[in-house]
């Protein structure tokens, strides 16, 4: 017990000066009640939970939030859970599973080569002509 009581010691430490000099912890944990983490649980600044959870669950990891004003998250659809980022409310997110061969450079390059190019002069002169064809209907 007295190890415990000094490694939450030194985590509430490290949670509450860390973020000062740019240190962050990241901790994933089944039941995020006071239990588990103690004071400490006050201290982190971001919570996600993915997937649906139960009343109690909500309660625990977000603790100043009503679980009924919560978006009801189906079973089904995967990549649904909520975030809060202090001192805001939790909201719904949703985080597409991306495949294990998806290359974000190629998609962005290919995605870029398939927006024509503009240039400022001829976007002008469409805009006038488009103009000039509006008033010439009217």
């Amino acid at each position: 017990m007295k190890d415990y009581m000094k490694l939450e010691s030194q985590m509430n430490q490290i949670l509450m000066l860390g973020r000062q000099v740019g240190f962050f912890v990241i901790v994933g944990l089944q039941r995020p009640d006071a239990d588990t983490l103690g004071k400490a649980r006050d201290q982190f600044q971001t919570r996600v939970s993915l997937g649906k959870m139960k009343p109690n669950g909500l309660n625990m990891l977000f603790p100043d939030a009503n679980p009924d004003e919560f978006v009801n998250l189906s079973k089904d659809m995967k990549g649904w859970g909520y975030i809060q980022m202090s001192p805001n409310q939790p909201r719904a997110f949703f985080s597409p599973e991306v495949p294990k061969n998806f290359k974000i450079k190629t998609y962005f390059n290919n995605l870029a080569d398939k927006v024509p190019s503009v240039e400022s002069e001829d976007l002008s002169t469409e805009v006038v002509s488009d103009v000039s064809e509006k008033e010439s209907i009217n």
